[in-house]
């Protein structure tokens, strides 16, 4: 996020307004702090098919061809490739827009497709009109630009739909209450740009370019959306956090259920080895006991499982054996 926000204010050094040195090595710096998460996460998240590490290498490749030119085509493609990121590898590689909870789904959707668009279209916009300033617009111009209008005019209308759908479907819809006026004030002067637009562009037949007719509203509107982007980075940190909290509580109730389980079975365990123990030691003493001539031993078993049917059949052994040898005595 740091990268893509970087790369939009690098337009004012590609547009000769602003000397780009300090803004380099910003930018050199988070591409390090890139490096560093790759270096972690990469492993999860690459695949053969789409691979995370591979993309940032391209971006940075890029990056350096942009300081090396300072020419708009290398800086369009260096956009374009960060925006790529946010909806293929990040999106696709880690699962996050496939989220089942409908709150971060849709903060996801805006994070990683409707903002990282809507920024890129607002600065592909503010690079032709500055292109065109002062100059007479052929029709294919006008055409270039009206596109990038409708383009803009759309995620503005998504945008807004998803907040509203959002905060719709959240449990704690306080989450939101910062990002609501940074959406009011997106689609406010989303709508006064659109308006500037249609009015010189659409409704005139010979446009000579006035950029400072739009330099505010792009200026303000590219401020909220970077204003908007950060919000919910801090809101998909908070929400995924929580997430963890639960996971982790539901993680400890199961290794407790499952301890205490483990100390009942073990229990029972126990119990029916000692119960086993003792029938058979006490069977074979009262066997030895009938082998050594004590025809008047008995087996007391005061279970009731199959031991004491055992003992219950070994008693009525000794008193059959017992008759007999009386009946033979008399």
């Amino acid at each position: 996020q740091q990268v893509f926000e970087g790369a939009l204010d690098y337009q004012a050094v590609i547009m000769n307004k602003q000397d780009g040195e300090e803004l380099q090595q910003r930018i050199d710096a988070h591409f390090e702090a890139v490096e560093e998460v790759d270096a972690q996460l990469g492993p999860i998240l690459n695949t053969p098919e789409s691979s995370v590490s591979d993309k940032i290498d391209e971006i940075e490749s890029l990056w350096n061809n942009v300081k090396a030119s300072n020419t708009q085509e290398h800086y369009e493609q260096w956009i374009e490739s960060i925006v790529s990121i946010y909806g293929n590898e990040v999106a696709n590689n880690s699962n996050l827009i496939l989220d089942p909870d409908l709150d971060t789904y849709y903060l996801m959707n805006t994070y990683l497709f409707l903002i990282p668009e809507f920024a890129r279209s607002l600065n592909e916009l503010q690079m032709k009109l500055n292109n065109y300033s002062g100059s007479t617009l052929t029709m294919e111009q006008k055409m270039e630009i009206v596109a990038l209008h409708h383009s803009i005019e759309e995620n503005m209308t998504r945008i807004s739909s998803n907040f509203k759908t959002q905060v719709k479907h959240t449990a704690d819809a306080t989450v939101f209450q910062s990002m609501e006026q940074v959406v009011l004030n997106i689609t406010k002067q989303s709508s006064e740009l659109l308006d500037e637009i249609e009015q010189q562009l659409i409704y005139s037949d010979v446009v000579v370019m006035d950029i400072d007719r739009y330099s505010n509203h792009i200026s303000e509107l590219m401020s909220y959306i970077h204003d908007y982007h950060y919000e919910h980075a801090d809101a998909l940190d908070l929400l995924i956090n929580i997430r963890i909290d639960g996971y982790k509580s539901v993680k400890y109730l199961s290794i407790g259920s499952l301890s205490i389980l483990g100390l009942i079975a073990l229990y029972f365990v126990i119990g029916f080895y000692i119960s086993i123990h003792y029938a058979v030691l006490h069977l074979q003493r009262v066997a030895k006991n009938v082998e050594n001539g004590q025809l008047d031993a008995k087996a007391e078993l005061l279970s009731k499982d199959e031991f004491a049917t055992v003992g219950q059949s070994f008693n009525n052994i000794i008193l059959s054996f017992r008759s007999i040898i009386e009946s033979n005595q008399r």
